[in-house]
């Protein structure tokens, strides 16, 4: 907001400026107002007043309507925060007006609750943009358009936060056909965030159209985008016509999408997915790694336990959660011998791991483990109850009384490491 307030050359001159006066000593705020004030020569009190010393930010609802009898276009700008709270921002804004192909530019100031703006303009305009350099970055902003114009500002403003506002406007109203075509059109925004957002936003499309679309995108320049339109592919259609697709992203340079195409294999057909993933777990890479760890929770069973054994030093930081989360979820459906050997893996975690989120749910793995035993130990504890009050039993009294030994050994392991 500074830079736009001041203009390049002053901005980065003011930088310069503020680094070599106080270099190799402490600086505060204060100081980089004054260089910023001896570059340009302007009081900028209001400015580190408003977005450093003050709090709050302002909420803005911004309308906009054409005269035609006047020819004139009325701009409206209320700031509705609560004053009680929060200051009256003040703020040079520069308002945009496209016409018959056409934009005119206005500089204008917010600095009441109520600011009203007026334009000559020879006919209705196609587009009216309050805030054309988007200067007001801190707010909440609540600016009435029409469709059309969101379908305008998209094809025609430059900016990535105006194609931005133009399309989360739009996604709720895919029923009509215009903001549909624009967010189809955006599937080629030459912004890959845009492009996610457009594939998000038409997630739950299953036409021809859209699918094509997105065999198309899984060979994009961007990962992500590769790794969005496998996922999105996989949700809306569950044909085995798509296999090829998933099968070629298996080998693709990125290994989340490699993650995204065997999850999206096995979608389709589980036992293919698990040998693809047996393949594939010597890779170091943690995103694989916990692709795959994600195939053995959903299909997997006890013999997938050597994998998470392997792999619990490969992660860090979050990736250490995601680890502990999934090895918790998948000890869940796993036998005695295989909890039995999960939970030293989960209680390092807890004591050891990279910080206290990771610990938490390490901790928290364990405590769900903790109370699946105690409610097998009840639910054990009343079968034999029952099968000794009919004096009945035999080998099953036996075979149960096991079974309740083993849940009791690893209740009470569980216990121990948890400290409870």
């Amino acid at each position: 907001m500074l830079r736009n307030v001041v203009g390049d050359t002053a901005f980065f001159d003011a930088l310069h400026l503020y680094l070599e006066t106080n270099k190799f000593t402490s600086a505060e705020v204060p100081q980089l107002r004054l260089a910023f004030e001896k570059v340009t020569g302007r009081d900028l009190n209001w400015f580190f007043n408003e977005w450093f010393f003050n709090k709050g930010y302002p909420v803005l609802t911004i309308n906009h309507s054409y005269e035609a009898n006047t020819h004139q276009e009325t701009v409206t700008i209320d700031q509705i925060q609560d004053l009680k709270e929060n200051p009256v921002f003040y703020m040079p804004l520069q308002i945009d007006i496209y016409s018959n192909g056409n934009k005119e530019s206005h500089s204008v100031v917010m600095d009441k609750t109520q600011n009203k703006y007026v334009f000559d303009v020879a006919s209705a305009p196609d587009l009216v943009v309050a805030d054309g350099k988007k200067m007001m970055a801190v707010c909440v902003k609540t600016e009435n358009m029409s469709l059309t114009e969101r379908e305008y500002q998209y094809a025609h403003r430059p900016l990535y936060l105006d194609r931005y506002e133009a399309l989360t406007a739009l996604a709720s109203h895919l029923d009509d056909a215009g903001a549909k075509s624009t967010m189809v059109s955006a599937l080629h925004d030459r912004f890959w965030m845009l492009r996610r957002l457009a594939i998000e936003k038409l997630a739950s499309d299953s036409t021809p159209e859209i699918k094509n679309t997105l065999i198309k995108l899984t060979s994009d320049s961007s990962s992500n985008i590769r790794a969005a339109a496998i996922t999105a592919l996989s949700s809306n259609y569950k044909d085995g016509s798509l296999i090829s697709v998933y099968r070629k992203a298996i080998h693709d340079s990125s290994y989340k999408v490699e993650s995204e195409a065997l999850s999206a294999i096995a979608n389709n057909n589980k036992q293919e997915a698990l040998n693809d993933a047996k393949q594939l777990e010597n890779t170091d890479e943690q995103e694989l790694l916990l692709g795959i760890a994600a195939i053995y929770v959903k299909y997997g069973n006890d013999s997938c336990n050597s994998f998470f054994i392997k792999i619990q030093d490969k992660f860090n930081g979050y990736e250490q959660v995601r680890y502990a989360l999934l090895y918790g979820r998948f000890l869940q459906n796993c036998g005695d011998s295989a909890v039995n050997r999960g939970i030293p893996v989960l209680g390092y975690i807890m004591k050891h791991g990279d910080n206290q989120y990771v610990k938490y749910y390490a901790k928290n793995a364990l405590q769900n483990l903790l109370s699946m035993y105690q409610d097998r130990e009840k639910d054990l504890t009343s079968q034999i109850n029952d099968l000794k009050a009919k004096n009945t039993g035999g080998e099953q009294l036996n075979d149960l009384q096991k079974k309740l030994d083993s849940a009791t050994d690893i209740e009470n392991k569980l216990k121990s490491v948890l400290g409870a």
